[in-house]
């Protein structure tokens, strides 16, 4: 982060929160608001299961970019 320019590190926060709310808007949109509580609902009640795949999935990524780095090497 501090070695990003600081309109790059704007830009991606902007990105992000743009995709966040998109989606958030097209659930509410297609399923109605009620989707919006039931998916909010659902991911703090599975918090931990969802931070574990997320942990897993970015470990393996890691692993993968590693190993692939060894092997050019």
């Amino acid at each position: 982060m501090f070695e990003m320019r600081f309109s790059h590190f704007l830009a991606a926060i902007f990105a992000g929160r743009l995709v966040r709310f998109t989606f958030w808007s097209l659930l509410a949109l297609a399923f109605g608001p009620q989707i919006v509580g039931l998916v909010g609902e659902l991911f703090r009640r599975h918090f931990y299961w969802v931070l574990s795949v997320v942990v897993v999935a970015g470990v393996l990524v890691w692993l993968l970019q590693r190993r692939r780095r060894s092997k050019q090497a």
